[in-house]
């Protein structure tokens, strides 16, 4: 590319002092081929020359030379884009003896919206011997996205531009050239294959009209046809052929029969790819809180690529919120003024410094506020600082702890606030853990509505306890679970007390009680129907006693437990049942003794039962519980000891040694287990020296069937002998061999 720019300068040198002699139409090839109607909308760096309003079009560097004949240099243009300021364009004519034309021209546009770009362009005109500066100004109003094909009249497809040009900067008029006014108008097709240009000159003297009509006949290939004055007939036509950026432009000149043509080359990072840099660098500012540095990167995307809906849509947003930004930091600033006037410095300081973390793109201005009102705020602090204390000082902490860390906003260099402040957090978690611990038990014991009120004692000294959240959760499903039962409950005792089913209505409401202790309903019922089952608890008591007489305590106990539900107070229940639960305790304990008896004599199965007996009339005993586990445990001792000896006297001596181990693994001091377990051992290895002699034997007398046999037996015993793996595997390849022979 360097190259490339290097050959170029040198020709855009020499077409500076090169020799011509044609008016500025003729000059330019795509121009001259659409009979000059390029003169307001032409895409190109010579738009200097012509409307410099279009020049915005361009948005990277492009480079264009117009040739007229071989070797002989007519234009030499180059633009360049600015992000933020425009394009510039700069185009250099050869210097003739004897035309009127433009020399020189440099030009700058700017899209001042989405669709309207404005330009101006000065330079020198030649006009005989004199070199006159003049000045042009131009409009460009471009079409929009492409519409469908059905809408072929839509004003969408229309572009229009007006260019004045010839404008004096001397008190001299200049002599060939008087101030024109251009008007054109593009039209393009929505399938993007027809293009249709028009062009008026208005000046002195009569309007010209120009007309120019344009074919894509390819991808690659455009044919043009143009018509300079549509009363002279003159007419000129050209190919255009593009291959992407790159553009060579033809056209025939029927006056002079010769074959014009120019090139334009862009260079630099394509468009698309520039305005992607700008978006992903704005993506980065946004995630950074740099709104403004966004809102400019955004907007360069978007005056790249401007029908790009996410540039747009990315621009036009973080505009609105910046407006809407502004609107609230104003009604803040409002706010912290009206404090500051009020006297109210410590609380305008810290509205202020609030603002600097949610507002980061107005920092200077909220940071100036902030240090004029400095000095004045270190007068309240130490008096903040007492409130803090006070606080502090009455337990509560989490108010005294918002206090410091607002002291420490305006002075983070206050030692006294540091050390509250520290001290203040300590308790505050010491605080929150006893309430979440407290809910925890609540919520245990099924007293939801205690539970409910600590967890969210606990969330409101910290927000982000999500142990406390996950419960609180928990207890209002299980609440609203609750509520719903506690209603259902209700409403079958209101149907039972209406059918004069008083007893069942009580305990229903008796079992609302249990889950709501505080519930009136239920209270004020059990009141009213209390005297209306007197009978029934009559009844209750009669059968509780036959049942405590015939030693039937489980029954007994039943019915009298029912009577104190119903009156918890009952005096004859309560007495009731206390002696059922002494006589069943004191059962127990018989029933005990006569089992240790029975584990002391071996009996143990018969233990067993003794001990189960025992727990059937206590079964919070943890005395029989403990006695009822050894003797259970003794048996399974008993059968693992007799299995053993059974696989032992097989001949099994490995499964015997696992089973008396597992004995010893429950009880590490069984006499029996060890005794049998050495003697196993021993036998296990008087079997193996035998087996291993005898196998040897028969080995070494040729008898391989018989050793096989004998080495197969010792590894059934020991499996990990080697010395019998060896021998045994040389007589099956020894007896392998003899049964060949054979």
């Amino acid at each position: 590319m360097r190259k490339l720019a290097i050959v170029y300068l040198v020709l855009f040198l020499y077409s500076i002092s090169a020799v011509g002699n044609e008016n500025r139409i003729a000059r330019e090839s795509r121009a001259k081929s659409l009979g000059g109607t390029f003169m307001t909308v032409y895409d190109s760096p010579t738009s200097a020359l012509w409307n410099p309003a279009a020049l915005d079009l361009l948005k990277r560097p492009v480079f264009e030379i117009n040739i007229g004949q071989l070797y002989e240099f007519d234009i030499v243009s180059l633009s360049n884009y600015f992000p933020g300021f425009g394009t510039i364009g700069l185009s250099l004519r050869k210097w003739e003896t004897n035309p009127a034309t433009d020399l020189f021209m440099i030009g700058w546009g700017r899209f001042i919206s989405s669709r309207l770009a404005i330009g101006v362009s000065t330079g020198l005109f030649q006009s005989e011997s004199n070199f006159n500066p003049r000045l042009n100004v131009g409009l460009f109003y471009r079409f929009s996205e492409s519409q469908p094909a059905w809408k072929m009249l839509s004003f969408e497809n229309f572009s229009v531009g007006f260019f004045l040009r010839n404008l004096r900067l001397r008190e001299k008029n200049l002599t060939d050239e008087q101030p024109r006014l251009s008007a054109s108008v593009l039209y393009r097709s929505p399938v993007d294959w027809l293009r249709i240009y028009g062009s008026c000159e208005i000046g002195k003297s009569i309007p010209i009209w120009h007309g120019g009509l344009e074919l894509k006949i390819t991808k690659f290939v455009s044919f043009r046809v143009g018509n300079t004055d549509l009363k002279s007939r003159i007419w000129f036509w050209g190919l255009g052929v593009g291959v992407s950026d790159w553009q060579l432009n033809l056209v025939f000149d029927r006056t002079s029969e010769k074959l014009q043509f120019s090139t334009t080359i862009p260079f630099g990072m394509p468009l698309e790819e520039k305005a992607q840099k700008y978006y992903q660098q704005g993506i980065e500012d946004l995630k950074q809180r740099k709104l403004k540095e966004a809102l400019r990167n955004f907007a360069l995307a978007h005056e790249l690529v401007p029908r790009d809906a996410t540039y747009t849509n990315a621009f036009y947003l973080l505009k609105k919120k910046l407006a809407v930004r502004e609107l609230e930091l104003q009604k803040v600033l409002e706010q912290a003024s009206a404090l500051e006037k009020q006297g109210y410095f410590f609380s305008a300081a810290l509205k202020y410094s609030q603002l600097l973390e949610q507002y980061p793109e107005h920092a200077a201005k909220i940071r100036s506020r902030l240090v004029m009102l400095r000095p004045k705020v270190k007068y309240d602090i130490r008096r903040i600082l007492n409130k803090g204390e006070e606080f502090f000082n009455a337990g509560d902490y989490l108010l005294a702890r918002k206090i410091f860390q607002k002291i420490l906003l305006l002075d983070s260099q206050n030692n006294e606030a540091k050390e509250y402040l520290q001290r203040s957090e300590q308790l505050v978690q010491k605080q929150i853990e006893e309430h979440f611990y407290r809910g925890v038990g609540y919520y245990k014991q099924r007293n939801l509505v205690q539970a409910e009120q600590e967890f969210a004692t606990v969330l409101q000294l910290d927000s982000t306890h999500k142990e406390a959240q996950h419960y609180l959760e928990q207890t209002r499903a299980q609440k609203d679970e609750l509520e719903n039962q506690i209603a259902d409950l209700l409403k079958k005792a209101e149907k039972l007390e209406k059918q004069h089913a008083f007893l069942a209505a009580l305990r229903h409401y008796i079992k609302v009680l249990r889950l709501d202790y505080e519930n009136q309903q239920a209270k004020d019922a059990v009141v009213r129907l209390r005297p209306k089952v007197r009978p029934d608890i009559q009844s209750f008591l009669v059968r509780a006693k036959q049942a405590l007489a015939q030693e039937n305590y489980a029954a007994a106990q039943k019915y009298y437990e029912q009577v104190l539900q119903i009156v918890p107070d009952q005096m004859e229940a309560r007495a009731g049942l206390s002696k059922v639960q002494k006589e069943r305790r004191e059962k127990s304990r018989q029933l005990l003794t006569q089992g240790k008896k029975m584990a002391a004599a071996g009996k143990w199965e018969q233990a067993v039962l003794k001990f189960k007996q025992a727990l059937n009339y206590d079964p919070t005993s943890a005395t029989v519980r403990s006695e009822l586990d050894s003797a259970l445990r003794q048996i399974n001792i008993q059968a693992l000891l007799r299995q053993g000896l059974a696989e032992r006297d097989k001949g099994n001596y490995v499964r015997a040694i696992k089973l008396f181990n597992k004995v010893l693994d429950q009880d590490p001091l069984n006499t029996e287990a060890t005794e049998y377990l050495e003697k196993t051992q021993r036998e296990k290895s008087r079997k193996i020296s035998n087996l291993l002699q005898e196998g040897i034997k028969y080995y070494s007398a040729d008898n391989f069937v018989r050793a096989i046999a004998c080495f197969d037996k010792l590894l059934e015993v020991d499996p990990e002998n080697q010395v019998a793996q060896e021998y045994l595997k040389r007589a099956q390849q020894k007896q392998r061999a003899l049964e060949k022979l054979q």
